[in-house]
């Protein structure tokens, strides 16, 4: 269950990269964070995610294609954010699509910032909209 003030990480979710960032719904500052190397211990570097933030609650990408429709990159995010829901069960876990995140990340592109980290922070952005609006619950996994 996730609140007004909770901290909330956000999940670009990729084959090679997962962009993260975070947000606390009280202030509603999206911050990016960096990257998640997938060919790593992912689990371990999550852990450290939620641990450094005090994350209550995770929000994830859902890549579906033009038509809304469900791909293989689809079925790739749903098999990781089970893993997760699975590795994580206290958090809440939310899917939002994420059509149209990495175009705002490149118009958003900063020395030093990963794209994948902004697309996370784009994803949180359209979050706290619908957290804002009473939507949140219906994105929930």
């Amino acid at each position: 269950m996730i609140s007004d003030t909770s901290n909330i990480l956000g999940l670009d979710i990729g084959e090679k990269r997962t962009g993260t960032a975070r947000v606390n719904l009280s202030v509603k500052l999206v911050e990016p964070l960096g990257i998640i190397d997938m060919a790593q211990d992912r689990k371990q570097q999550l852990e450290t995610l939620i641990r450094e933030h005090d994350i209550s609650g995770v929000v994830v990408g859902l890549p579906l294609n033009m038509k809304g429709e469900e791909t293989e990159q689809t079925r790739f995010t749903r098999s990781v954010i089970d893993e997760l829901h699975a590795d994580f069960p206290d958090l809440a876990f939310f899917m939002i699509d994420e059509v149209g995140t990495s175009k705002i990340a490149d118009g958003k592109a900063a020395p030093g910032v990963s794209r994948d980290a902004l697309a996370a922070a784009a994803l949180l952005e359209d979050f706290v909209t619908m957290h804002e609006r009473g939507e949140a619950s219906n994105v929930s996994v």
